[in-house]
């Protein structure tokens, strides 16, 4: 009976340690994904960005912060899943738990970490004075959550694939990345304005915003349903990762 007793306490503690561990590292990864978010806000703001006379600083403030939020928490999302399956992964398994259980544990934090930014967004614009401005923003904020699942699963298979087939899954994985980087450069390029093919690019980057805005709920499914592929898809190849001390 006290044996019982014993190892349940056992069990009690290490799932609090593992809760609290998460937990920690989660608020950490938000916390520093904010305050990054609010530094690019006071370069931006001392860098003469533009602003309206009309809004007032506080009002600027509340439509700008949740945008570098939610870069600087898309950058943060895959710095730290790749990181956890680069090194926590090969510690705990070495320590006899389970590849299922790390695994799981990486993608449910992605995951949370997704939510948690998103929910941020739509709390701070929901403090927009305007209330047609403020339906205007949280119509973002289903599309930008769907593209944080996005960012997520692609550095869930990236992660999957350094663990699974060690530097040249780490070789693969720095490629999709320098892609990912090139996709983005030149998206920024096409939205710049300026000579006629970059006007093209602008307004055809706006239809695609507004077709996200549009069909926010197919985006959103979109997005979790990939996320979902991207983690059955790592579960399988850290089934037969190695591990590396």
């Amino acid at each position: 009976m006290e044996e019982g007793k014993r190892r349940s306490a056992r069990a009690m503690t290490y799932k609090t340690r593992r809760l609290w561990f998460w937990g920690k590292l989660i608020l950490e990864a938000f916390g520093i994904s904010a305050a990054i978010a609010g530094v690019c806000l006071l370069v931006s703001a001392m860098g003469g960005l533009a602003l309206d006379e009309t809004r007032g600083v506080l009002w600027e403030g509340l439509l700008r912060f949740p945008v570098y939020l939610w870069l600087c928490g898309a950058f943060c999302i895959s710095v730290l899943t790749l990181s956890l399956f680069q090194s926590y992964a090969n510690a705990m398994i070495a320590v006899t738990a389970t590849r299922r259980s790390v695994t799981a544990a990486i993608l449910l934090q992605a995951a949370v970490e997704v939510l948690l930014i998103t929910a941020a967004m739509a709390v701070i614009w929901s403090f927009v004075p305007s209330p047609e401005e403020r339906s205007h923003l949280l119509s973002y904020v289903m599309p930008a959550c769907g593209v944080l699942f996005v960012v997520a699963a692609v550095f869930v298979i990236m992660g999957a694939l350094s663990c699974r087939f060690g530097k040249i899954g780490l070789i693969i994985a720095m490629v999709l990345y320098a892609l990912l980087g090139a996709a983005a450069g030149f998206m920024a390029a096409m939205t710049s304005g300026g000579d006629e093919p970059m006007f093209v690019g602008s307004l055809l980057a706006g239809e695609f915003v507004n077709m996200a805005i549009q069909y926010g709920w197919v985006v959103l499914v979109g997005s979790l349903l990939f996320y979902g592929v991207s983690s059955a898809a790592a579960m399988m190849m850290m089934r037969r990762m190695e591990v590396r001390l």
